[in-house]
């Protein structure tokens, strides 16, 4: 009977750890707010749990801009804020796009898109830097990105 018991618990353990692994929830996200001019060269993916953390990213993010929007403000008792830095690209046809946030049992994914420009596409030659930052509930699950590359064909 003991060994019955110690099977049919582990079968039921494997069977919810499984579900929750191949069945990740969506969680809802808010853009806080998205540009193409950010001062991140390079791709920066951060996780911002407290107000300094948020100024010194909001601060570094306007740095070329001489109109700087106005700081939101965050409750991080509830909230944690994500930010998508692409870093430099060559043209205005790249963007970025946050897809998704997914929530599995022990870890929390941004899915988002690089949006490159296709070979008949007419674009400025300025070069961008896009970010843009989300609002998500707090959590304390480790957060990982997955960014996938598109190509935005033009006619």
């Amino acid at each position: 009977m003991r060994y019955l018991y110690i099977f049919l618990t582990s079968l039921l353990v494997s069977c919810s750890t499984t579900e929750l692994i191949n069945n990740p929830k969506e969680i809802s996200f808010k853009s806080i707010k998205a540009n193409n001019n950010s001062s991140y060269e390079g791709l920066t993916t951060l996780v911002i749990n407290t107000q300094p953390t948020f100024t010194d990213a909001w601060e570094k993010v306007w740095m070329r801009f001489s109109d700087v929007p106005t700081m939101p403000e965050i409750n991080f008792e509830d909230s944690q804020i994500i930010l998508v830095a692409l870093g430099m690209r060559n043209n205005g046809g790249y963007t970025l796009e946050i897809e998704k946030v997914m929530e599995e049992k022990d870890k929390i994914i941004v899915h988002y898109f690089e949006n490159r420009p296709g070979e008949k596409c007419n674009t400025t030659q300025a070069i961008v830097f896009p970010s843009e930052f989300i609002q998500i509930p707090k959590s304390s699950k480790k957060i990982e990105f997955k960014s996938t590359a598109r190509i935005v064909e033009c006619k």
